[in-house]
Order: structure tokens, then sequence, then C-alpha cells
């Protein structure tokens, strides 16, 4: 409800359904060279998935209220859709190698445009820009380039900022706190009480500014 549009997972996993919800709505197919996508996927999102399921990873998310959220999102990447010929997830179908991935890829742009009305379909690759997106959509060109985002180097960007912040948060800063601790002689309990409610305090301080940073990004992009 109130929603214009949807893209990525878990959109993409119930195309067909929501072709059947709405009837008028169009279908945008992103495609591009597959081999290049099985790199693009297997170098960023497949690495940053990994990552989050090591620690001190896995204890920064738990801390700061994330690891349902990734855990969520990159299970709906594994399932497997219906059309899929070896009945493997994307994560899957990219482990098992550039032939695999190649195949998955394809066969999921042979099954739309097979189930989509010509009419109700683009496919288009983000170097055609926004002309035939625009057109597609009847909306007007916007007087800006088309912006180049999420590309494989910004990911792993990203992806060594939360190695990062988790190393320095979950292994680095009880250090510090507990060396400071054991340096002052500190044996009150009420001490260790103030140093928890810093130390949780400033985990909560930093998931906050990074919502903020992540959202004035997406203003921006």
């Amino acid at each position: 409800k109130n929603y214009r549009g949807g893209v990525d997972y878990p959109v993409s996993l119930f195309w067909k359904e929501l072709m059947e919800l709405y009837p008028d709505a169009k279908v945008l197919l992103s495609v591009r060279d597959p081999v290049k996508w099985y790199e693009s996927v297997k170098s960023s999102i497949m690495r940053l998935t990994d990552d989050t399921k090591r620690w001190p990873v896995t204890w920064f998310l738990q801390l700061t209220g994330k690891k349902q959220v990734f855990d969520n999102i990159f299970l709906l990447a594994d399932v497997p859709p219906k059309h899929s010929k070896n009945r493997l997830g994307m994560f899957e179908a990219i482990r098992e190698g550039q032939q695999t991935a190649v195949q998955f890829f394809n066969d999921h742009t042979d099954e739309v445009k097979s189930c989509v009305p010509a009419d109700r379909l683009l496919v288009w690759e983000a170097k055609d820009g926004w002309e035939p997106l625009c057109k597609f959509l009847n909306l007007p060109v916007p007087d800006q380039p088309f912006p180049r985002v999420n590309d494989t180097a910004e990911i792993n960007e990203r992806r060594k900022g939360i190695i990062k912040i988790s190393w320095f948060l979950v292994v680095i800063l009880p250090l510090l706190i507990s060396t400071g601790a054991w340096y002052l002689a500190l044996d009150n309990p009420v001490h260790f009480i103030v140093l928890a409610v810093v130390y949780f305090g400033f985990i909560k301080l930093t998931s906050f500014m990074l919502q903020q940073i992540i959202k004035a990004k997406k203003k921006t992009d």
C-alpha cells in the first residue's frame, strides 16, 4: 500500500505474483553482461555477506540490533527461484562458479522475457541512461547525469568500514575500558555498571550516527 514501485530483493522474488496483483504495473528487467554480473556479485555483496557471518562483525551486528536484518536479507538471496534449472539461490549459484552463475542469470532473464507482455516490459541496462527508462514510465527526463552508485568499489569500502568499526567496538574499546579500570584499580560494582552503561551507550550512539550518514547519503544520491 502507498508504494509506487519496488526493486531488488525481496520484490524480485515475487515479480509474477505482483504482476497478477497489479495488472497495470510495468516491469523493468535490468540486464548486463552475465560474466561481469558474476564477477561483480562475487567481489562485492557476496564478500559483504561472508564478512557479516564472521566474528567480530557478528557481535557488532548483534550489539547494534542489526543482525536479524542482515540475516533476513541474505537468507532471501539464497531462495531458489522457481525457474532456476539447477534449483540454486543466487549466492549458491555464484559459489558454484562462473558457468553456473551465468546460467542462473540467463534463466531469470529468459523467464521474465517469456512471461511479461511486451507492452509492460522494458529490458534495460544502466548504460542506457534516463531516456528509455523515463519514456517507459511516462516521466520527464531529469536534468542531471544518470547516477552511478553501489558499484564494487563503494560496496567494498562499506564492507571494510563495517569490519573496522566491529574490531574497534567489540575488541579494542572493551580492552581500553578494561585496561583503564585495572589501571585505576576500580573495584566498586557501581564503577563497572557505569562503564557498562557508557560502553553500550557509545554503541547505540555509533549505530544511530551510521544510520544518519546512510540516510544523508541516500538523499544526496
